[in-house]
């Protein structure tokens, strides 16, 4: 028997303060998912990309500020009062644009973290989709879909967090 989602991909509302902490702090929810469904490390990977994420972005816009002090008159090209154009990337605006492209692909491995998380809780609860839909979904609104998991897994009652394959540990209803 194939079996359907408990709430919806906008059914996070559902539940306001999980959805404020997927949005402020989707490690939080990604890290309970994960390691609800049993998947320790993509949790742990979650965490690492998204703080990795949060140090390339503060760098970055270090690196930005740093690059925009140190331009002199001369490096600016002026058409009128209101437009210019940096001439002069140099080695700060670089590492501005490599910080960027860090980033970038840093979120697309949370995106595909996600991902790899829906398809794991779909083949679990046997609900039907399939992996592309999860994919486009993941990518097009990933707190939603945390939240959709985190509420699909509460729903039915999973409060055991899955430490290992060997052991687990239990919590009373209504803790997590």
């Amino acid at each position: 028997m194939v079996n359907e989602w408990t709430h919806g991909i906008c059914g996070c509302t559902r539940d306001v303060p999980w959805c404020l902490v997927t949005c402020c702090l989707p490690f939080v929810t990604s890290f309970k998912v994960g390691m609800r469904l049993g998947l320790r490390s993509l949790a742990i990977m979650f965490l690492i990309f998204y703080f990795l994420y949060w140090i390339l972005r503060i760098a970055g816009f270090a690196l930005y500020i740093i690059w925009v002090s140190e331009l002199s008159e001369t490096d600016y090209d002026y058409y009128d009062d209101d437009y210019y154009q940096v001439h002069s990337i140099g080695m700060y605006g670089l590492l501005t644009y490599a910080a960027d492209f860090l980033m970038t692909l840093v979120m697309l491995a949370c995106v595909v973290i996600v991902w790899k998380m829906r398809v794991v809780a779909r083949s679990q609860y046997n609900i039907a989709g399939d992996t592309c839909e999860d994919g486009v979904i993941a990518f097009c609104c990933g707190p939603c879909v945390l939240c959709q998991m985190h509420n699909h897994l509460r729903a039915h009652g999973d409060t055991e967090l899955l430490i290992s394959d060997n052991s687990a540990v239990n919590y009373p209803t209504g803790t997590i």
